[in-house]
């Protein structure tokens, strides 16, 4: 997925799914369709990373495991965002901030609040809080020691600088910006 490769990103999580579907495992079933949303999200493709996130969280309240879910609420907000939804990605991102800055705080789960933040008011504009957001992603991916987030800042960051001058990219792939390195 981080080299741009989300066909086989898509066909390498298809098969782990199997597995996962043949041994009843849910809390990694619930992971794995969460990276496959993200992987649908890196190929522009919102409708498919819903359709996804629809069963891993459902699996992820069966099991009783609220990070995770917060994690999945969070990755619908991006879903919704390529959708070009962006009240409804703007209304998941206040219901996962309470997660995100609880005292039991997943630092993957805050740095990507920052990180869909900053993704929103780049799609509606307002570069200034764009930006702002975008330095506390990298402030938290710095405190984490989390080298990829912190790569993802700067992707951000220069998407930020460039629609000063071009405007906005296209919605549905404002995700592709916090996942994928390269391709």
């Amino acid at each position: 997925l981080a080299r741009g490769e989300t066909d086989r990103a898509r066909d390498l999580l298809a098969a782990i799914l199997d597995g996962t579907a043949e041994h009843g495992e849910r809390v990694s079933r619930a992971h794995y369709l969460d990276s496959l949303a993200m992987a649908e999200l890196a190929g522009a493709d919102p409708e498919r990373a819903r359709a996804h996130l629809a069963e891993a969280a459902g699996l992820a309240a069966a099991v009783g495991h609220p990070s995770l879910g917060a994690m999945i609420s969070l990755h619908l907000a991006f879903a919704a965002l390529a959708a070009g939804e962006l009240d409804a990605a703007a209304g998941l991102a206040r219901a996962c901030d309470q997660e995100a800055t609880g005292p039991d705080r997943h630092a993957a789960l805050a740095i990507e609040l920052a990180a869909l933040e900053a993704l929103l008011a780049l799609a509606t504009g307002d570069l200034p809080a764009g930006r702002d957001h975008v330095a506390t992603m990298a402030r938290l991916a710095d405190g984490a020691g989390d080298a990829r987030y912190r790569t993802a800042a700067g992707r951000i960051e220069a998407a930020i600088t460039a629609a000063a001058g071009i405007g906005p990219p296209p919605r549905g792939e404002l995700p592709r910006l916090l996942w994928v390195a390269t391709g």
